[in-house]
């Protein structure tokens, strides 16, 4: 696959969605729902996203994954989203709200059948075990897991999650990060510091939407 390839979106559905991805992005068999942004070379196979969710770059989503589950009102006379009345007096559909919106950082490893609630976001670098169900914040580089999810542990010392969040390596293009690769992670770090011919990869959305069939 070549370094910028464009991106390719293989929905399950023909309609209702939108989405703005970079270069090298691969979401197949996915069902897509309303507006959805997704970084460069983040992939996914067989899932759901849902609207207002945003994958960040170099992101591994296994399959089975939902993001952004569906939000009812369990406080009111029905759970039911038609029976919604909201602050100005009238009815309302419940899931319109934008508390549904899923940020997912850079560098995420989400295992498969992984469920991710509304609202919530993945902090860069942090791993979800298979089979969690994701329902609040999760900090950088925590490895979580678990029903609902807890932290297990972090994937590195405090001192080089620091490192990592400030020197922000996803920012830059495929070729300086490859040049500057180490299985040492502080090694890495300091070789992205001192390559002073690192190129930023700017931010490039394509907008891709469904084709629209004519009867």
């Amino acid at each position: 696959m070549s370094r910028n390839s464009p991106p390719l979106i293989v929905s399950t559905n023909n309609k209702g969605w939108s989405v703005l991805a970079e270069n090298n992005v691969r979401v197949i068999e996915c069902e897509l729902q309303g507006d959805i942004w997704i970084g460069y070379y983040s992939y996914m196979n067989q899932g759901i996203i849902r609207s207002y969710s945003e994958v960040g770059r170099y992101c591994s989503i296994g399959r089975g994954v939902s993001i952004g589950l569906g939000k009812h009102n369990y406080e009111g006379v029905s759970t039911h989203p038609s029976l919604y009345i909201s602050s100005d007096n009238n009815i309302s559909i419940f899931h319109t709200s934008k508390r549904r919106r899923v940020i997912i950082g850079h560098d995420c490893w989400i295992g498969d059948r992984v469920l991710i609630n509304s609202g919530v976001k993945l902090g860069h670098g942090c791993v979800v075990a298979a089979g969690s169900v994701v329902l609040k914040d999760v900090p950088p580089y925590a490895i979580v897991g678990g029903v609902p999810a807890k932290i297990i542990k972090y994937r590195f010392e405090e001192s080089i999650i620091s490192q990592l969040l400030r020197v922000e390596w996803w920012k830059y293009d495929y070729e300086s990060i490859q040049r500057n690769l180490s299985n040492d992670v502080e090694v890495f770090i300091q070789n992205i510091k001192n390559d002073k011919s690192k190129t930023i990869n700017v931010i490039d959305y394509s907008v891709i939407r469904p084709e629209v069939r004519k009867p």
